[in-house]
C-alpha cells in the first residue's frame, strides 16, 4: 500500500484502510462528443468482492499515468469526497456520484478511498467489466 510499487496492469482495483496501510484506486477518463451542459456523471465500477463500504470517490489532478503511479507519486487527496457508498454486494455494477467535477469535454481522474478494514474489490480496465465514467448531458 505505501510503496512505490505500480499496480497498473492488475486485472482487480482493492480499496481498504488498516492501521498496516491504505489501497486507493485511481482511474482517469477522456470525456468527448458532450453537446450541452453536464446533468449527470456517474462513476460505475463492478464489484468484485463485497464489502461494508463501497468507497468515496474524490477528483484529483490528471498529473498521473497508470503505468506509473504509485504511493509515492499519487496526486493529493481533496479533504472532501464527492460521493460515497455504504455497503456492495459482489456481482454488481455500483454508482458514485462525480456531476460536480464533470463540466464537458476533457480529462477527468479519479480516486476511490475506503474508510473500512475489509477490502473492497473492483473490475479494472484489465478485468471482465471495467470502470465507466457515464455522463448524461442536455441541450
Amino acid at each position: 500500500a505505501y510503496s512505490g510499487k505500480n499496480y497498473g496492469s492488475d486485472k482487480t482495483l482493492r480499496i481498504r484502510k488498516s492501521s498496516s496501510g491504505e489501497n486507493r484506486v485511481f482511474v482517469k477518463f477522456s470525456v468527448a462528443g458532450v453537446a450541452g451542459p453536464v446533468v449527470s456523471a456517474k462513476l460505475r465500477l463492478y464489484v468484485t468482492d463485497a464489502s461494508d463500504m463501497g468507497g468515496r470517490a474524490y477528483k484529483v489532478s490528471n498529473t498521473w499515468s497508470e503505468g506509473s503511479i504509485t504511493w509515492k507519486n499519487a496526486p493529493a487527496l481533496p479533504v472532501l469526497p464527492l460521493s460515497s457508498l455504504g455497503s456492495v454486494s459482489s456481482g454488481e455494477f455500483v454508482e458514485l456520484d462525480v456531476t460536480p467535477a464533470v463540466t464537458g469535454d476533457g480529462t477527468y481522474s479519479f480516486v476511490i478511498t475506503s474508510t473500512s478494514d475489509n477490502s473492497t474489490y473492483f473490475s479494472s480496465r484489465e478485468g471482465n467489466n471495467p470502470p465507466q465514467l457515464v455522463v448524461w448531458f442536455g441541450g
